[in-house]
């Protein structure tokens, strides 16, 4: 299941985002988007795992304020990353 991770600040660095999921279970696949020309981050980034392990990131990472700003976590849509 592919999880869309948005609202993430900046300053965050991927091996910090991605160890949040990597404690609900094996993350199979994870990407945070960066900017082409100045390589900041976007803010969002994608998230795979297995659908009970997903459901329950979600479930408990949805909401939560991380470095002042506050995760938004959902399936992703189809055709998404």
């Amino acid at each position: 299941m592919r999880l869309f991770v948005c609202n993430i600040n900046p300053v965050l660095q991927e091996a910090d985002v991605k160890a949040l999921f990597q404690a609900y279970g094996d993350v199979d696949y994870f990407r945070l988007e960066f900017d082409k020309e100045t390589y900041r981050s976007k803010g969002y980034a994608y998230v795979d795992m297995s659908p009970p392990e997903a459901k329950r990131a979600q479930s408990e990472l949805n909401g939560i304020k991380l470095k002042g700003c506050e995760l938004i976590v959902k399936p992703a849509r189809r055709g998404e990353a």
